[in-house]
């Protein structure tokens, strides 16, 4: 921070500074659901007990406006800078990651100097960073985005829920966590779910686009005059009167019970404690009290306050909470902050602001027109500051007020005083505290020094640990691990310790293009062992990066015999730590790439069976809707005016109907936030096309079909066309007519579709027939149709569907929308179309479903259908005497457990054995035969599958050959005497821990369900042992594919046979062996993967072993599209071994 002030004194000159303010919600960021937009209140039931007069003053219980100046230099007239006061916690980025980071506010700030551009702000010179001229942070532009009265105002805008319930959960007692309480355990959540990098960008967009529409609005001059004031006070023994006479006093600090519970934002994960807990039980008030025992003074000082932890005694080596505390009072013309040493809540900081303009608009300081901003935590930190009202309610902000109930109030006065002598152009000499200054050796106590630093045994520093991928694709992702040293020799203050830099064209020129001031670039550092230290990059590689190669560097000092020395530089230039970076490419989704001219094939038979569903599950909805309970509710509308109503009954066009014509013709949808609890299934509702916003499905306020009944008192808004959400929403209906007219035309399977910005589309899989635009009339004519059709378009939301949405073992009620033909349009989930929801809706199409006794859909996977990733010849080329041959690289080059790492669930394996001792099974490609055997190597799989008990491995016995003589079966030139009886691998396998399941009949009629409940193992884990090809398992190889421009053509084939073929099949690997013509290309497969997979973006749910050469090739990519999960762990140890193993082996090529 000193260096801070310094950098900026140094360049002071003359500037004109603006000033204005607005709204944080969704005029200043399009599209951002309301009403929390940005922030919410965490604790409002504390809020409520503030007086109804006071907050009748105010439309919220958060402060939504955003208070800007805007600087130009005074003489050129360009942008210098921004400065901001939003009232919200910067705590998106919660503690457990690690990670430094100026958290939404930060990404706020990085935000606005990356957009400070030429184009951005017109006629600035200069480019801020990032960019090859400037690193981030560093330029002509400065954004600031402070906090203001944000003390009980929270990011996590979806709110907090009730963890035993699922539902909405604000209550006076809510738990962060607990074992023992009689009440609802709850947590918050963040826009972005568990990702908290996601919910961090949200949060910091929003404020900056709030403040960019704010900014460039900016017309109105700040005014002139500059004035400060500083005032040190002793907090602990305060005495004042408010302004009614009456008097207050503060206390010295504690701490009360609901402290130790944390807030809904940040819980203390200890249990027994909750939020508004007065008084606490004996063993808890024990336990403090070892540490602090309060004096009976205290406790009447800071009533009702159940001290837990006596703070005001906790003085060794220094305060454990600071007495004496600086308040700042700056004046800019008709701007004034109030520089407070706390957290004030929102209505602490309007009281405050209230009283302090007050003082200054008396003397004609400030017109009525000027702004006060609190600025929370400035000059030190003296904890929370809540209201005397809110004091009383002990959630945790009053809990955590640690001066007793009038720390508030003396705050107040202390600034009233402040004011007054500032409007007054007074200076006085109050009567005085001199704070504490720590000296610096009290700074650094408890930061133990670096004692040394060592590169790991028999390497160096900079060796790389986990190497990148050879291949990255823009918006991916690229990591690597060194083995650096201790940051803390050099913490590198305007300067990184990582950064990314791009070869130019001529081939020898570096240019920076990140570092780790970039949102996109980290750097995780970690002590291995005693003085040997990791170093983790990671580059979330940006949409827009151009193609070429890149470098990942990193720079660190390293402390040996008390010397520090660079370590960084050219030791870490080296060619396995560059990135090449290239365009995407979906091969095959352009037009000519499907060879034949187009011919429509007849209606498919399943939507007749669709609609079958769909009339089954209509009656009962409709039936369900009938029980429900009808009672007398009360709608308010955004005028204020209250409407009366019926639960399940009414509905939101009933309402808009009832207000004009115009009003229900011109409405879209609704937005709907519910003042009482309701029915959270809500199964049998005529519902939205389901597939909401993420951020919007969990918000209080939420988008409701105009059609469908509301459930409960509510407030309500109809959206119009004009409304992005209105658009979105009409948009997304249209999109389902498409796609229905296009299945009923075409007879084609829909893929991927259907809103984006500015319209709608729809994806469909025809095979080797393409469309045109000749066949466009022939669209709109059946789009025509369908919309002059008398049925509604309406959507049935069912139960289950966000479990489904996470469990794929779940059963699935969601079907693909029909054509309109007969019964009613759609059926969606009411959280929208997942992976695991495209999965279960792809059988519904198919023969592959059947109904239960309560006429539902039972629609589950089989496991003929159901994808893994496999290795060819997955035994071979890594084991025992026989390596990779160098002449052919036909076989693996990682183990079987490397290769579980990589993504690969399927082993294709080739055995060799001497007829007369079946317990020696050897992996054998060709002539090559490994001193490995499945007594010897798959233990190993079966531990790895009981250490990930959520996955199954499968076992694909194929080409075994049985020798007649012992030394023949480790004879590269044996020949085979005769093939082997898969009867005779039962026991081998078995023996391991394996189960073996050889009778096709039963293995093509099994549910997945049914196959990963008998591959369960007696000690945990799935693994599953089944007959190959020629056997259960159907070869799906192609000798005629020798090209790229075969593959297509292939896979059509096999996507045509998708719905005939009744056994498991393989599907031909495109990263071919050496030698072949194929092109050895990771993308190609990725595309292979894309069309084969369970998953948007590909149809075809007929490939269940989609099988490659090589695993190290994109297998962790691959395998999560078809469903598999690899963990940080595993794709850490995948890129290890594949690193390795290039490094060893010629393999890198492929």
């Amino acid at each position: 921070m000193t260096e801070a002030v310094k950098m900026a004194h140094g360049k002071i000159r003359p500037a004109k500074v603006l000033f204005d303010r607005g709204p944080v919600d969704n005029s200043t960021v399009p599209g951002c659901p309301m009403p929390n937009c940005a922030s919410r209140n965490r604790s409002p039931t504390s809020y409520l007990h503030n007086p109804p007069e006071e907050r009748a003053k105010y439309d919220s219980d958060v402060e939504r406006y955003m208070t800007l100046l805007k600087i130009l230099d005074a003489k050129t007239k360009q942008p210098m800078g921004v400065l901001n006061w939003f009232s919200v916690h910067a705590t998106s980025m919660k503690s457990f990651s690690g990670l430094i980071s100026g958290d939404n506010k930060g990404y706020a700030q990085y935000a606005f100097e990356r957009a400070a551009r030429r184009v951005a702000f017109s006629g600035l010179e200069a480019i801020n960073g990032p960019s090859e001229v400037s690193p981030a942070g560093q330029g002509p532009f400065v954004a600031a985005f402070a906090t203001g009265a944000a003390g009980d105002v929270s990011p996590n805008v979806h709110g907090s829920w009730c963890e035993e319930t699922g539902v909405s959960c604000e209550t006076a007692q809510s738990a962060p966590r607990s074992a023992r309480f009689a009440t609802p355990t709850s947590s918050a959540h963040p826009p972005g779910g568990r990702d908290i990098l996601r919910s961090t960008r949200v949060i910091g967009e929003r404020q900056y686009l709030a403040a960019r529409h704010i900014f460039d609005g900016a017309k109105r001059s700040v005014g002139h005059g500059v004035d400060y004031r500083t005032r040190y006070v002793d907090l602990t023994h305060y005495g004042f009167r408010y302004e009614d006479g009456t008097p207050g006093r503060t206390c010295p600090p504690a701490m009360g019970t609901s402290f130790a519970a944390g807030t809904t934002d940040g819980p203390s994960n200890v249990d027994d404690f909750g939020q508004n807990m007065t008084p606490t039980n004996g063993f808890l008030r024990f336990m403090g009290h070892l540490l602090t025992l309060p004096p009976e003074e205290a406790k009447r000082c800071h009533w009702p306050k159940d001290i837990l932890l006596y703070t005001g005694s906790m003085k060794a080596p220094y305060d454990y909470m600071p007495s004496k505390m600086a308040f700042q009072l700056l004046r800019i013309g008709d701007l004034v902050i109030a520089g407070v040493p706390g957290e004030f809540t929102t209505m602490a900081g309007r009281r405050t602001a209230e009283v302090i303009k007050k003082a200054f608009v008396n003397k004609g300081v400030l017109s009525p027109e000027g702004r006060v901003v609190v600025n929370n935590v400035a000059s030190g930190y003296a904890g929370y500051v809540a209201t005397f009202e809110e004091y009383q309610h002990q959630r945790y902000e009053g809990a955590s007020t640690a001066y007793g109930p009038h720390t508030h109030g003396a705050m107040t006065n202390i600034l009233r005083e402040m004011a007054e002598e500032m409007a007054e152009g007074k200076v006085y000499r109050w009567p005085g505290a001199v704070p504490r200054i720590p000296t610096e050796q009290q700074l650094w106590e408890g930061q133990s020094d670096v004692v040394a630093d060592d590169p790991p045994i028999g390497g160096k520093f900079g060796d790389v640990k986990s190497d990148v991928w050879p291949m990255v694709h823009a918006g991916g992702m690229a990591q690597a691990t060194i083995w650096g040293a201790h940051p803390r020799n050099n913490l590198r203050r305007n300067s990184s310790f990582v950064s990314v830099w791009r070869l130019k064209e001529d081939g020898r020129t570096w240019l920076r293009v990140a570092d780790d001031n970039d949102w996109e670039l980290r750097f995780e550092w970690k002590r291995v062992g005693i003085s040997a230290s990791t170093v983790t990059i990671t580059w979330d590689v940006p949409e827009d990066c151009a193609e070429g190669s890149y470098s990942l560097y990193y720079s660190g000092e390293a402390k040996h015999l008390g010397r520090i020395t660079t370590i960084s530089g050219r030791l870490l230039e080296r060619r396995s730590s560059s990135v090449a970076v290239a365009e995407l490419e979906i091969a095959g989704l352009t037009e000519g790439r499907f060879p034949g001219s187009f011919r429509p094939a007849p209606k498919p038979g399943f939507l007749q069976r669709r609609l079958e569903v769909w009339d089954r599950l209509w009656e009962k909805a409709q039936a369900d809707l009938a029980e429900r309970p009808k009672k007398p509710i009360q709608v308010t509308l955004p005028d204020g005016s209250v409407r009366e109503a019926t639960s399940w009954s009414t509905t939101p066009l009933e309402i808009a109907e009832g207000i004009s014509k115009g009003l229900a013709n011109s409405s879209v949808v609704a937005l709907v936030e519910y003042l009482e609890p309701v029915d959270a299934s809500c199964a049998p509702c005529v519902a939205a096309d389901g597939e909401e916003d993420e951020e919007d499905s969990e918000s209080v306020a939420q988008l409701w079909d105009l059609t469908r009944p509301l459930e409960g008192s509510c407030k309500l808004e109809l959206i119009k066309f004009d409304d992005d959400r209105g658009r979105e929403t009409f948009w997304h209906s249209s999109s389902h007519v498409l796609g229905a007219a296009l299945e009923a035309s075409f007879g084609g399977h829909l893929t991927i579709g259907p809103a984006v910005e500015g319209g709608f589309y729809y994806d469909m899989f025809l095979g080797e027939q393409r469309l045109s635009e000749t066949n466009f009339p022939e669209i709109e004519k059946s789009v025509e149709e369908l919309r002059k059709s008398p049925e509604p378009i309406a959507a049935l939301l069912q139960t289950g569907a966000k479990k489904v949405a996470t469990d794929p073992d779940a059963q699935c009620h969601c079907l693909t929308p029909n054509t309109g033909t007969s019964g009613h349009n759609a059926i969606s989930c009411d959280d929208g179309t997942t992976p695991y929801c495209a999965w279960y809706m792809a059988c519904v199409t198919t023969d592959n479903f059947t109904f239960s006794e309560t006429d539902e859909v039972a629609c589950k996977p089989l496991f003929r259908n159901s994808p893994f990733l496999m290795t060819h010849d997955s035994g071979t080329g890594f084991m025992g005497t026989h390596d990779i041959h160098s002449s052919s690289c036909k076989t693996q080059t990682l183990n079987f457990v490397e290769q579980l790492n990589c993504g690969v669930r399927a082993f294709d394996i080739r055995s060799k054995v001497w007829y007369e001792d079946w317990t020696q099974i050897h992996f054998t490609h060709g002539p090559w035969v490994s001193d490995q055997t499945v007594a010897s190597a798959m233990p190993d799989v079966v531990t790895w599958a009981q250490s990930h008990p959520d996955e199954m491995v499968v076992v694909v016995i194929s080409h075994c050959e049985v020798c007649k003589h012992k030394n023949e079966c480790k004879s590269e030139s044996s020949n085979p005497d005769a093939s082997c009886t898969y009867s005779q691998f039962k026991s081998a396998y078995e023996a391991v821990g394996m189960k073996v399941q050889f009778d096709c009949s039963t293995l093509n009629t099994w549910t997945l369900d049914e196959a990963r409940d008998f591959a369960q193992m007696d000690g945990g884990g799935r693994a599953l042992v089944i007959p190959g090809e020629g056997y259960c398992v159907n070869s799906g190889y192609d000798s005629s594919v020798t090209s790229e421009s075969a593959v297509w053509p292939y896979l059509q084939q096999r996507e045509a046979d998708a719905h005939s073929i009744t056994t498991p099949y393989q599907t031909q690997a495109f990263i071919q062996q050496k030698g072949a013509i194929v092109p050895r290309s990771a993308s190609v497969n990725l595309g292979v993967a894309s069309r084969a997979g369970q998953y948007p973006g590909g149809d075809f749910e007929g490939v269940n072993f989609l099988e490659i050469n090589l695993a190290c090739a994109y297998g962790p990519t691959i395998a999560q599209s078809l469903g598999a999960t690899v963990s940080s762990d595993d794709y850490s140890q995948c890129q290890s071994a594949c690193s390795y193993a290039c490094s060893r082996y010629d393999a890198c090529e492929q």
